[in-house]
């Protein structure tokens, strides 16, 4: 049955996933995008696929329990926040936190772009910084931040919250070591060795301020990111998204727990 109609019951509650207040109200989200919604991992709850009167369906992979809904070209530029819209959403529930801390993890405080956002997500899935905690950030689960994650969103263990104090309590200091982003850090280039088993906590501040005071003295060492040709800083997302890279890599020489 094709839905012509914005006031349809299941369209309206779609819709109401356009707004972080009924995100947070059906713990759902809108992800958008033919090739983002082909790298959700299996497992993932998909409620709902909502498809454009003339997507292409033949080789397109759906999760077998969702329930799909074709609908005018009119209702798909309702549900869509792009200007080219491709002709399929998703509506994918959030998952419940896990309590994993057998891997690292990426503190993120004040972050307010969501494509910047969506970039660490992204980055943190690809170098494995599995725990996610976002402190007073960019809602995570926008369509722009989630389009930004390319997929990474799906496949971290993330957390929300506006007190920074909350960090004990999802990334406890007798199991993480952290480390900070600053400019007035050491050189990360010189960084190469731990002399404990600890998982990593990588914290990244915002671009106008930094870390904040709390997480700042939670630090054990803090690491900066050498620039050449006069170039005095780097965008949250780039230098974030460096630091992973480089503590993975030590990660895997053996050099760093």
């Amino acid at each position: 049955m094709l839905i012509s109609s914005v006031s349809n019951p299941k369209i309206k509650e779609i819709l109401a996933l356009k707004d972080k207040k009924g995100r947070h109200l059906m713990r759902a989200f809108i992800a958008e995008g033919a090739k983002l919604i082909a790298d959700i991992p299996n497992g993932t709850d998909v409620s709902q696929y909502i498809l454009r009167e003339d997507f292409n369906l033949d080789t397109f992979r759906f999760q077998p329990e969702a329930e799909i809904l074709t609908v005018s070209k009119s209702v798909f530029d309702k549900i869509s926040d792009v200007e080219t819209p491709q002709g399929i959403a998703a509506v994918v529930k959030i998952a419940e936190r896990s309590s994993d801390h057998s891997r690292n993890a990426l503190i993120l405080d004040r972050i307010r772009d969501p494509g910047n956002l969506g970039t660490l997500l992204r980055s943190a899935a690809a170098f494995d910084f599995f725990n996610v905690l976002l402190i007073n950030c960019a809602d995570t689960y926008s369509q722009k931040t989630v389009r930004a994650s390319m997929g990474g969103i799906f496949k971290l263990n993330i957390t929300e919250t506006t007190d920074d104090a909350e960090i004990q309590k999802f990334i406890p200091s007798d199991i993480y070591r952290f480390i900070g982003l600053d400019i007035g850090g050491e050189e990360i280039s010189g960084f190469s060795r731990c002399g404990d088993t600890l998982k990593t906590a990588l914290i990244v501040g915002s671009e106008a301020d930094g870390m904040s005071d709390y997480l700042s003295e939670k630090c054990s060492i803090e690491l900066s990111i050498g620039m050449s040709n006069g170039i005095e800083s780097l965008n949250a997302a780039a230098a974030g998204s460096i630091a992973m890279f480089y503590l993975r890599s030590l990660m895997s020489g053996g050099r760093l727990s």
